[in-house]
């Protein structure tokens, strides 16, 4: 039997941008990829979790780096992640030779994906005859 799908709805790198936040899902879990393999031909391990992106939830595979950083931030136990709203940050490295759009996600303190507070412009509580 041929398997054409794994079923995911993955999440990629030009599907974000800097300063999205991706709500966790799931703790995820490794996986035997499908795609690549180490040098003597056994797949390679990767870890896939279930994330929240404008109210659409995605599959990702997190890098070592992402992995670093969520775990510094909330602790190495990844159901303790559930819930919590990571930032994304897209950088360039060099994989095979050329410059690819990678991300890397950073833990936050918040529970909600936050929004930035609106400039207030109003001119309440200040004098009304400005000398200048």
């Amino acid at each position: 039997m041929v398997k054409l799908s794994s079923g995911k709805n993955w999440l990629k790198s030009s599907d974000l941008k800097t300063g999205d936040k991706l709500g966790i899902i799931n703790e995820g879990e490794w996986t035997e990829s499908s795609k690549f393999t180490y040098d003597d031909g056994s797949p390679v391990k990767q870890f896939v979790i279930r994330v929240s992106l404008h109210d659409e939830q995605r599959d990702i595979t997190l890098n070592k780096v992402s992995r670093t950083n969520l775990a510094d931030g909330w602790g190495d136990e990844t159901a303790k992640w559930v819930g919590k709203v990571a930032n994304v940050e897209k950088v360039k490295v060099m994989v095979g030779g050329k410059m690819l759009d990678s991300v890397v996600l950073h833990a936050t303190g918040g529970t909600e994906p936050v929004s930035e507070p609106a400039e207030d412009f109003s001119t309440a509580g200040e004098e009304e005859n400005v000398p200048f």
